[in-house]
């Protein structure tokens, strides 16, 4: 017997099937004796299990078990409305550092203009005086260099007059 009359023989103990199926099924039971044995054994173990089989009992009242559900579901909606987002969470720790950075941003800056110091100048004057002054008060810088080299010039219109540096 294949596995398809096999189904067939418990959907019709089950009373699945059409009438018409229900007259095949029991021609079928009529002429073959597997197909009987299997019917016979089918219901037999449907009914042991239909008289043994315990009831599922609760142990608190219908109306007790719901609402104790939907306290539940009522909490868990509560506490979700009420946690915080991710963004709020990432806030709370992105907010202080970034005080935290802006004051040290601050702290810097004016740490680094209250100190008085002297800059390194490179010149390429081999011989030259470099003057340098800072008013801290005023937040302000003054260097004066000075070249010690008299330099000769010529101009178009000082020919044949004494040069600035040969005046006496």
């Amino acid at each position: 017997m294949n596995y398809e009359t096999q189904l067939k023989i418990q959907a019709g103990l089950d009373g699945e099937i059409s009438a018409a199926e229900q007259r095949d099924l029991e021609r079928l039971l009529a002429t073959d004796e597997q197909a009987t044995a299997l019917f016979t054994e089918l219901r037999q173990t449907s009914a042991a299990l239909a008289g043994n089989e315990l009831a599922p009992t609760v142990p608190l009242t219908r109306e007790f078990y719901w609402s104790r559900i939907e306290r539940n579901i009522e909490r868990l909606e509560k506490e979700a409305a009420s946690a915080p987002s991710r963004l709020a969470q990432w806030l709370r720790w992105l907010a202080p550092a970034g005080a935290l950075s802006a004051l040290a941003i601050v702290a810097f800056l004016s740490l680094r203009e209250a100190t008085p110091g002297m800059d390194e100048i490179e010149t390429p004057l081999e011989q030259a005086s470099v003057y340098s002054f800072r008013s801290p008060s005023e937040k302000m810088s003054v260097v004066w260099v000075q070249s010690d080299v008299n330099y000769e010039f010529t101009s178009p219109d000082l020919e044949g007059k004494a040069q600035p540096d040969e005046e006496k």
